[in-house]
């Protein structure tokens, strides 16, 4: 509702709005309670707050449930005139999805048209929702935790902070679709050269599966290797935007400048590598008898410097 846009009719009385949705007095009935009862047990600050808290996220909860059969009935009664030909398909179905203020289901009515025409499913269409789906927000809030620490804890703190009960596997895959589209936009390389880049190669054993192309069940005759992912990270001195690279090939192939190598794209020719490294692997070996010519390298050791 635009709140500019005048209404054209006074709206009733506070009192007979709320006559009409039950849930809703319940609700407000509820915050007057939580009040009172801090009044009369004499509760500190801190204790009041989290009674008035839990109480307006269940009041929020029961207003978003209650908007929901409301748009649902409104969205009902508008199929018939615009599709004469719809009939009811089937019995009502939940809808659920999950929002910040936690988990809402309606009765869904599904519509068919004609006898094996298309399904339709009103409310959904018009509310933008997805079965089992959930709002706009609670993305934000899943990927704002995921993103700061381990998916287990970040489901923790969404009970801590929403009230709302989700699984590390939702946490998960939220975050994890959030990160696959910050890495689809590319990163223009940098126009004029760094003197010195900040530069680090690591990696780490990862499990590969190959399967028995002759056996009819490719469940079975599995065979588990190991390979090696090398991760390279490379930035300018002066700059906090870095630039990565990863490769399952070999360490010469990670250290070459063919192999295309994060330290290209993130300057064209520098003259100073400061590189960081447990040890200077093979991929660092490679990366520095490629750059020796040109480059200066600096092999940086826990507190020691290699040159």
């Amino acid at each position: 509702m635009n709140p500019s846009v005048p209404l054209a009719t006074p709206p009733p009385a506070l009192e007979q709005r709320l006559t009409a949705r039950p849930e809703l007095l319940a609700a407000v009935q509820a915050l007057v309670d939580t009040l009172e009862q801090s009044l009369a047990h004499d509760c500190e600050a801190h204790a009041a707050e989290d009674g008035l808290v839990e109480t307006r996220r269940k009041r929020g909860r029961t207003t978003l449930g209650q908007w929901a059969q409301e748009a649902h009935s409104r969205c009902q009664a508008a199929v018939p005139p615009l599709y004469p030909e719809a009939s009811q398909h089937g019995n009502t179905k939940h809808l659920n999805w999950l929002p910040t203020l936690g988990s809402i289901s309606v009765a869904e009515t599904r519509w068919r048209l004609g006898r094996r025409g298309k399904l339709l499913r009103p409310f959904c269409v018009t509310a933008d929702l997805q079965p089992r789906g959930t709002s706009r927000r609670m993305p934000r809030a899943l990927v704002d935790f995921g993103a700061e620490k381990a998916f287990g804890p970040a489901a923790q703190r969404m009970q801590e902070h929403y009230g709302v009960n989700v699984a590390a596997g939702r946490v998960r895959r939220h975050t994890l679709t959030h990160s696959a589209q910050l890495g689809a936009h590319p990163v223009p390389p940098p126009k004029t050269a760094a003197a010195t880049l900040v530069t680090q190669i690591d990696g780490s054993l990862i499990p590969i599966v190959t399967t028995d192309p002759e056996r009819a069940d490719q469940r079975h005759g599995k065979t588990l290797n190991w390979r090696e992912a090398r991760l390279g990270l490379a930035r300018a001195k002066d700059s906090a935007t870095p630039v990565y690279g990863a490769t399952l090939g070999s360490a010469d192939l990670a250290g070459q400048p063919g192999g295309k190598p994060p330290w290209r794209r993130a300057s064209p020719t520098p003259r100073t590598f400061m590189a960081w490294a447990t040890a200077p692997n093979g991929s660092w070996r490679s990366f520095g008898n490629s750059l020796a010519p040109t480059a200066r390298i600096c092999w940086i050791s826990g507190m020691s410097v290699i040159t």
